[in-house]
């Protein structure tokens, strides 16, 4: 399924972050999934927008956080927030 999503999505990079690795559960996952943002961090980012970061596995589906790209302050409600992304993910 995830060979069909890589060739068909209009995404310009896609990650399989546990393709190619033994599964040992749930807790994998999740540290594969730690792994990979902390070398995201690392890394020098480009200039122009931020990256959305969109992570899905199954049913669960979740965003990094694009508050401060949207202008948010750090008291934005979660309603907000959520508004700000939206929004954001509209304009892409």
């Amino acid at each position: 399924v995830f060979d069909i999503f890589r060739e068909t999505t209009p995404l310009p990079t896609v990650h399989n972050i546990c393709e190619d690795v033994e599964w040992e559960g749930m807790h994998f996952r999740l540290k594969a999934y730690a792994r990979f943002f902390r070398e995201v961090l690392r890394q020098k980012q480009p200039a122009g927008l931020p990256v959305l970061y969109l992570v899905s596995d199954g049913l669960d589906v979740f965003f990094n956080d694009l508050s401060e790209a949207a202008g948010l302050g750090d008291v934005a409600t979660s309603d907000e927030r959520a508004l700000a992304t939206a929004r954001l993910l509209a304009e892409r």
